[in-house]
């Protein structure tokens, strides 16, 4: 059984905004990095290592890369490797040449790689002088390329390393053993079970992988095979003794893969065990480009539920051909969202923002995710305070039309020019800006953007300039009767209509973000919570410190309903259910979007007293009232709540009994609004109706796409939601009917 996965390094779990510059959940900063299951883009590695070579002849003289090389701590006369050893590796290539780098264990220990028996761990590339991607040690190109030095405690046995040139094509293969450590100070073993394969079955209970990843994040990477009985032995060394690891075991197709366990490594821990499930739903699928092609190359397709739920979970799956499935147990069942690691795609493709989906009103579907083909570029010049940076950035540039995206790292000095492929399928909603979630490459406590770049072409250069910002910081305290929070999972971000500020709380609670000068509004975000107030306006003119406190509590209660008398699917999937315990930005706040399909929502709410609204602008359709609502603490509360809509019989919206002479648009009433403002517009004939919502930059955050309607008044409402499902900022926004 040739199984596929990936060794994780970041404990952040969280994915990018799908809006270009109104990131509210900031949760979601960061699209997912990822690495095989050898060490990958996740693995720091810092510890260098004498640069040395050892060759193994296996290409033609003139090839650019003919030879792989091994350093075992510092040592590359005798590339013999035990496990708790240091390793770096390499080969030779052509000056400034991307090298491909394929890690296979050796199954049936022929020294060839046999991709029907052999398992391949690791896929990684390192461009020779770039610090991006893994990183090449030696900044100039110079003809070769390797990594920086691990700890390496793999699975006793012999691997096969790969070296593919991108410049010509030419590769070589090189083996290196690993042997066990002699008297390990720490193991780690166990057992795992699949649901009708007894021990010993070696084709479904040997060569699994079992990971094992410490908290410490430590350099380095552990992980062990099962025997045919299913049983694994991770042997750690004495630097690791008292840490805490992570233990996950790869997939098994057609099964549900067991989550992760804690462990704390000191001596012998035994029957750590994972036990796979026959799977209750699956989501399905083909990852193509626009053209509708299979993109065959391998990747990661992964998913991770939504904030309904309390309890994060994450799956990934490698594509075969192109294709992928993922398994879901009963208890699994909920909210999720869907996407790709970017690193296997980008610069060839942008990355579409992840796909949502509940498996209430999806089971057992086809999804396929489509990637827009780069084909122009923009640019992004960097500067510090005016000047060339001295550190570098992952920049992220975003298109709203396509609702994707793609990244690269900037350099310092003179060098500050970031060239990023995109695609000319959008031609004027681009943004930029820096991702501050990078592990690697976040901004420097103290400083900030100043303007966000929106409304980007292909072929603009946009400049970023990080200035010294000013401080603001208060604490999010619990409702006293939920369970203790992580802290670790709640995120603040601070924003107005063209920037985004983003920060996590520390253990206690508070949070420190710094910000430019303005007036913005304060966001807490977490998973499966809702907070009081909603949000909060600030005035920054200096540091400020207090006043800035917000309240969070458990979304322990489901509301689920269906609009009544709407007919369905619904013309756009942007209809949403919102929820409100008080006016304005004064208590609880939530939303729901509408399943276009179904015309059914599912809402999260805490205890309190809610008023849950209906979404409008349904042609010929008028909103029921908003709904009462009280919710206990009891957890797991669920209730139904459904919204009748009843007909309008004749002319909608009726002004007068008379059709209307002229195409007019009339002012948005109430105004100013909160939560809600109708948006009213007369036709004299039958048209096909588009309305727009605009922030102050021109940037579109609604789109209501009306579809046909027929001569008279009409109207949509307007919740304050924008085209993700997240609460835009206070400001002046323009509407536009076409």
């Amino acid at each position: 059984m040739n199984i596929v996965n990936r060794f994780r390094h970041s404990r952040t779990r969280s994915s990018s905004t799908s809006a270009c510059s109104n990131k509210t959940n900031a949760k979601r900063g960061m699209k997912k990095s990822k690495s095989y299951a050898f060490p990958g883009n996740c693995v720091k590695l810092f510890m260098g290592v004498l640069l040395a070579f050892s060759f193994l002849l296996g290409s033609p003289a003139h090839a650019l890369t003919n030879y792989i090389f091994f350093s075992v701590n510092g040592d590359t006369a005798s590339p013999a490797l035990t496990q708790g050893d240091t390793l770096s590796f390499g080969a030779n290539c052509g000056t400034g040449a991307a090298v491909f780098f394929e890690i296979w264990y050796d199954v049936n220990t022929n020294s060839v790689i046999d991709v029907t028996t052999d398992v391949l761990l690791e896929i990684l590339s390192i461009t020779d002088g770039s610090f991006i991607g893994e990183g090449d040690i030696n900044p100039i190109p110079d003809g070769f390329v390797q990594t920086e030095g691990f700890i390496l405690g793999l699975h006793p046995g012999p691997y096969i390393f790969k070296a593919e040139d991108q410049s010509d094509n030419t590769s070589v293969e090189r083996i290196l053993v690993n042997s066990a450590m002699s008297s390990p100070p720490n193991q780690v073993n166990g057992q795992i079970f699949v649901p009708g394969h007894p021990a010993p079955d070696s084709a479904f209970l040997s060569n699994v992988w079992i990971f094992a990843e410490p908290e410490s994040e430590e350099e380095s990477f552990y992980a062990a095979l099962t025997d045919n009985s299913g049983f694994y032995e991770i042997n750690i060394g004495s630097i690791a003794t008292g840490d805490t690891f992570f233990l996950e075991p790869t997939n098994i197709p057609g099964f549900v893969t067991p989550s992760e366990q804690q462990v704390v490594v000191s001596g012998v821990v035994s029957n750590i065990n994972f036990n796979y499930e026959i799977p209750a739903d699956s989501v399905y699928g083909f990852v193509k480009d626009d053209t509708g092609a299979v993109i065959d190359r391998i990747s990661f397709v992964d998913c991770s539920n939504q904030p309904s739920d309390s309890i994060f979970m994450f799956k990934e799956v490698l594509t075969i051909s192109g294709r992928y499935a993922i398994n879901f147990s009963a208890a699994e069942l909920g909210d999720w969202s869907l996407g790709v690691f970017y690193e296997e795609f980008v610069p060839d493709y942008i990355i579409p923002y992840d796909f949502n989906f509940s498996h209430d009103t999806l089971t057992s579907f086809q999804h396929d995710i489509v990637l827009p083909t780069a084909d122009t570029t923009i640019f992004v010049k960097v500067t510090e305070s005016g000047a060339p940076p001295v550190n570098r950035y992952e920049i992220e540039v975003s298109s709203l039309i396509l609702n994707a995206f793609t990244r690269s790292v900037s350099d310092t000095g003179s060098n500050n020019v970031v060239t990023l492929s995109i695609s000319s399928k959008d031609d004027t909603t681009w943004s930029a800006w820096i991702n501050d979630f990078s592990e690697d490459y976040s901004i420097p406590a103290g400083l900030v953007m100043d303007v966000q770049p929106t409304g980007l072409s292909p072929g603009d250069t946009a400049i970023i300039n990080l200035i010294a910002g000013k401080l603001i910081s208060d604490t999010v305290v619990q409702d006293p009767e939920d369970a203790p929070i992580d802290w670790s999972t709640v995120y603040v971000n601070v924003n107005d209509i063209t920037r985004n500020f983003d920060g996590s709380t520390d253990s206690t609670g508070v949070y420190s973000i710094y910000t430019d000068t303005g007036t913005f509004n304060v966001h807490v975000n977490s998973a499966g919570y809702v907070t009081d107030p909603s949000w909060r306006e600030v005035v920054v003119t200096a540091d400020t410190t207090g006043g800035l406190g917000f309240t969070i509590n458990k979304a322990h209660a489901r509301i689920t309903g269906t609009l009544v008398n709407v007919p369905t699917p619904l013309s756009s999937s942007d209809f949403y259910v919102s929820a409100q315990t008080d006016t304005g930005s004064a208590g609880y706040y939530a939303s729901a979007q509408v399943d276009s399909a179904t015309g059914t929502y599912q809402l999260y709410l805490c205890d309190g007293d809610w008023t849950i609204y209906p979404p409008g602008g349904f042609a010929n359709l008028q909103p029921p009232a908003p709904s009462v609502l009280t919710i206990g603490e009891i957890p797991d509360t669920v209730r139904t709540v459904d919204l009748t809509y009843s007909i309008i019989t004749g002319i909608e919206d009726g002004i007068d009994g008379e059709l209307p002479t002229e195409f007019q648009v009339r002012q948005n009433y109430p105004n100013p609004f909160n939560p809600t403002t109708t948006i009213s517009y007369s036709l004299p004939v039958r048209a096909d109706v588009t309305v727009t919502v605009y922030n102050i930059l021109g940037m579109k955050v609604r789109i209501f796409n009306e579809g046909i309607k027929s001569a008279g008044h009409h109207s949509v409402v307007w919740d304050g939601i924008d085209q993700q499902g997240n609460p835009v900022s206070s400001g002046i926004y323009f509407y536009r009917v076409e």
